[in-house]
């Protein structure tokens, strides 16, 4: 997720809401995001969809709005959703102790690494 988009659409919720900076409170944050990337599930662009909010002056967003508007740039293409989705589902950690959830992380970094050192031998190769 873009940060920096996220953070502008959390201010422009602020600056629009009667309620002011309440409306960004942790719970309403979490579930912008839960929402967002449930959207980004379904295939849709997080970030068209957070500069849509933006451009909209929405304080949050619904799938239904999404259909109704019929925007075909909504979404991302397919083929990179897949793929990111595929990498995502792959990181995801799973709920238990520590332990766990440390392993899962050093061997997510592991198949990080492996992978730059596949990228630069590919490159190098590339190169020669």
């Amino acid at each position: 997720m873009n940060e920096e988009l996220f953070q502008k659409v959390l201010d422009n919720r602020a600056s629009l809401s009667p309620k002011k900076k309440r409306i960004n409170t942790e719970i309403a944050v979490s579930r912008l995001r839960i929402k967002l990337n449930t959207l980004e599930a379904d295939g849709y662009d997080q970030e068209v969809l957070m500069n849509l909010m933006l451009e909209r002056g929405w304080l949050g967003i619904q799938k239904k709005w999404l259909t109704m508007l019929k925007l075909p740039h909504l979404h991302a293409h397919t083929s990179l959703s897949s793929t990111v989705g595929a990498v995502l589902a792959s990181t995801r950690i799973p709920k238990s102790n520590y332990a766990q959830k440390q392993a899962h992380a050093d061997c997510v970094r592991q198949d990080g690494l492996d992978a730059l050192a596949n990228l630069k031998n590919i490159t190098r190769a590339a190169h020669e």
